[in-house]
């Protein structure tokens, strides 16, 4: 492609084609031309003619041109449209994680080949994640703008130091207990749960570091650092020493957990015992501000304080029971403590207590079970003992005992009967085991004087069985002798009472008087060889 003059609806024009940097046409024009406005198809035409039919059109020459065309006073040459092969561009994010192909289509040139765009994305940098089914596409289409070409491989994050509970509460908790056979108990909602000493109850799982991602570049990309934080011991917990990642209760109560960190309370506070809390039990001690409503009950490792009253309800501690009202029984009532158990009035319910008994104003018709002393109204109130039947081990002191519509009213000092029974299980248990010892003695005396036998693994079974047998059998003898003690009623035992009713029987180990008169500043005891027991008293 050359050049050549001619005249025509531009006048005089000269078209030539450059070649130096890429094929150019170019239309000179000769000043003075009167020539016609120039068109759309007229520029359409000369394209063809000269064989540029394809090429790309340069619209901002062609706009000079036509303004230009009839006050031009020199030749001037104008670059109409050129000859160019396809472009490949590829940009890459910011964060290197994506790359873009831009492909400018070719205008008479070169069309785009998939050997352009690999040398235009190594030219880039991008040597990982690309897409290379895509290319081929992108090669029959020409032609694309800002299309999505390689893709990161993203980094997998690691995981945040986390908590597991090892510690399962109630798995109704909130909601009544449903039993297997569909039975529901609205005492038990399972709300409060006990730990005791030792208890496992959460655990530290370290973070994971996480797994690192690779960019288009090739880099790679660090994951994010996962967060990390150790466990919290609160009150009453503490690391285990065997695992660091373990926090195991150091004290008994209940647990108040946060995501790293748990609490033991020692104490529980209800404001009463119903419907909402259902029955509770606790290995600590607790205090009870409100009523205990008909039905619940409430269990306690150590001591209990109730507020208010108890109505038709067990209470069980293994502390002592101080209960600042009293109990209405309705004969569905027991209280039991290992403790001494104290309170207002008591009335129809049953009471055991391994400690002192105290009453201020009443105890009607009561079964009273005591492993220390009774006493009704010795600080305040009536003192007041009528209907029942009172155990004592240590003696009985109240202001009235019966009533004048003569209730029938049986006072005893005597040995606890639970004591008694557990005894007889203690002494039964020792005399097994004593004779067990002896069978396992004689086995391993009879092992031990063979030499051949020296490796037998029954010699260490027998050995191990013999030292738990030794060492159960001084605890229960030890048991044996603390119940003994116990079970002897003291000589200064007494029944004492400022006034007495008929209707009142009382005894003291063997002996008992039945009361026929009113008597007051009652003193009943037993003689000193506990032959006669000796009531004394006027009527």
């Amino acid at each position: 492609m050359g050049s050549r003059d001619g005249v025509g609806f531009l006048g005089n024009f000269k078209i030539s084609v450059i070649t130096e940097d890429r094929p150019t046409l170019v239309m000179t024009i000769e000043p003075g031309a009167p020539g016609d406005i120039l068109t759309l198809a007229m520029l359409q035409e000369i394209l063809e003619e000269n064989g540029a039919k394809d090429w790309f059109l340069n619209r901002e020459q062609v706009r000079l041109l036509r303004e230009e065309l009839h006050s031009l006073t020199v030749a001037k040459s104008y670059a109409i449209a050129e000859c160019r092969d396809a472009e490949v561009r590829v940009g890459m994010s910011d964060d290197h994680k994506q790359a873009w192909i831009t492909i400018v289509p070719a205008f008479g040139g070169a069309r785009v080949t998939a050997g352009m765009i690999a040398e235009a994305l190594k030219s880039a940098g991008v040597t990982y994640g690309i897409l290379d089914k895509k290319i081929a596409d992108l090669v029959a289409r020409g032609a694309c703008e800002d299309e999505l070409i390689a893709q990161a491989t993203l980094p997998i994050p690691g995981t945040d130091a986390s908590f597991e509970r090892l510690f399962q509460e109630s798995d109704h908790k909130g909601q009544p207990r449903v039993d297997k056979e569909g039975k529901v108990d609205l005492h038990d909602l399972g709300l409060f749960v006990s730990v005791v000493k030792g208890t496992v109850l959460i655990r530290r799982i370290p973070p994971s570091p996480g797994i690192p991602g690779v960019a288009v570049d090739g880099e790679l990309i660090p994951p994010q650092k996962p967060r990390d934080r150790g466990l919290s011991p609160g009150i009453g917990t503490g690391i285990s020493k065997e695992d660091p990642n373990v926090l195991v209760a150091t004290a008994d109560g209940l647990p108040v957990f946060t995501e790293n960190s748990v609490k033991i309370v020692s104490k529980l506070e209800l404001g009463g015992l119903d419907y909402e809390t259902g029955n509770v039990e606790f290995v600590g001690s607790m205090l009870i501000r409100g009523s205990v409503q008909p039905g619940f009950s409430a269990k306690a490792g150590g001591d209990i304080v109730i507020d208010d009253t108890v109505d038709a309800s067990d209470i069980t501690a293994s502390g002592s029971i101080n209960l600042h009202c009293g109990v209405f029984g309705r004969g569905r009532s027991q209280i039991n403590a290992k403790g001494n158990v104290r309170a207002r009035f008591l009335s129809d319910c049953k009471i055991y207590c391994g400690g002192n008994l105290e009453v201020d104003d009443l105890i009607a018709n009561c079964t009273v079970i005591c492993e220390g002393t009774v006493e009704v109204g010795q600080r305040w109130g009536k003192g007041q003992i009528y209907g029942g039947r009172i155990l004592a081990t240590k003696g009985v002191r109240a202001k009235i005992l019966g009533s004048v519509l003569e209730a029938n009213t049986v006072i005893e000092v005597s040995p606890s009967p639970l004591l008694a029974a557990r005894e007889r299980t203690v002494v039964s248990e020792i005399e097994e085991l004593e004779h067990r010892v002896v069978e396992v003695s004689h086995s391993l005396a009879y092992l031990q004087c063979s030499a051949a036998r020296q490796r037998d693994p029954r010699l260490v079974r027998l050995t191990k069985e013999h030292q738990d047998l030794r060492c159960k059998l001084d605890s229960l003898k030890a048991e044996l002798q603390e119940l003994s003690a116990k079970l002897r009623v003291r000589f200064d035992a007494r029944i004492s009472a400022l006034q007495v009713y008929p209707g009142v029987v009382v005894s003291i180990g063997r002996k008992h008087e039945a009361i026929a008169v009113p008597m007051e500043h009652f003193l009943f005891e037993p003689s000193q060889d506990w032959d006669l027991p000796m009531a004394s008293g006027r009527p």
